[in-house]
């Protein structure tokens, strides 16, 4: 049986040397990789800026070397963030994402009670899992954006902004 890919990303300022106590506990179950960020371990620095982008291409040009079309990904705290944004421009490369000490921000899902498409309780099961979550209910709200009540989203979002 082939194992699934687990694709391990180090924090800022560490490296994937910091994954070899984890890596016994892993390997009977998934086939791992771990590289180092470009300025992180033994990869050098590309002269640009850290950011999370960059470190995003820096993991699709470790799948695509690694010929890997998808995979799972943990990433700790920095390596959790760009995991994240490589979901949100990349969706179809990544299978799953766990993080560790990524986030700690404040987080309000929102859901409308006449939702079809996700259920009250599936929002609340995330909501259950944000260390710093909130859960809003928008009264008579199907799924279709468009359909929203748009003055309460946008009172909603001046209040949780300020």
């Amino acid at each position: 049986m082939k194992k699934h890919d687990l694709l391990l990303l180090h924090g800022a300022l560490g490296a994937s040397a910091q994954f070899e106590p984890l890596l016994p506990h892993l390997s009977p179950y998934y086939t791992l990789h771990t590289f180092d960020f470009e300025g992180h371990g033994r990869t050098p620095s590309r002269n640009r800026s850290f950011r999370i982008e960059h470190f995003a291409e820096n993991i699709l040009e470790y799948l695509d070397e690694h010929a890997l079309p998808q995979s799972h990904i943990f990433g700790y705290s920095m390596g959790g963030y760009a995991a994240l944004y490589l979901a949100l421009i990349r969706p179809g490369r990544v299978k799953h994402i766990a993080t560790l000490g990524t986030i700690n921000h404040r987080v309000r899902v929102c859901i409308g009670d006449r939702d079809t498409m996700v259920s009250i309780e599936e929002t609340a099961e995330v909501y259950r899992t944000l260390v710093n979550g909130e859960m809003m209910i928008f009264p008579h709200t199907p799924h279709p954006f468009e359909r929203a009540p748009q003055k309460a989203l946008a009172e909603s979002f001046l209040e949780f902004f300020k």
